[in-house]
């Protein structure tokens, strides 16, 4: 499936990306659907490292990301809206 490639090459790329590509690549997934539990969490994780970074542009598309309920994370939601 093509979810399935993507997801993968996402997640080897999900580790060097930067706030832009980072949010763009989650609000993708968040819209298709598509959940894969190692993308997520090398993703998540990327966002809590490269947070301080994160302009009120990329916390909106963030924000957008968790009105799918698969890709909520409380920890994440509360740590993003204390940047704001």
């Amino acid at each position: 499936e093509m979810w399935e490639k993507f997801a993968r090459r996402a997640q080897s790329l999900g580790t060097r990306c930067y706030e832009p590509e980072l949010c763009y690549m989650f609000r993708s997934f968040s819209r298709a659907d598509y959940y894969d539990h190692y993308l997520f969490i090398t993703l998540l994780g990327r966002v809590h490292r490269r947070l301080h970074m994160f302009s009120v542009s990329d916390v909106a598309i963030l924000l957008g990301i968790w009105d799918n309920p698969r890709f909520a994370h409380e920890g994440c939601m509360q740590k993003v809206l204390e940047h704001l």
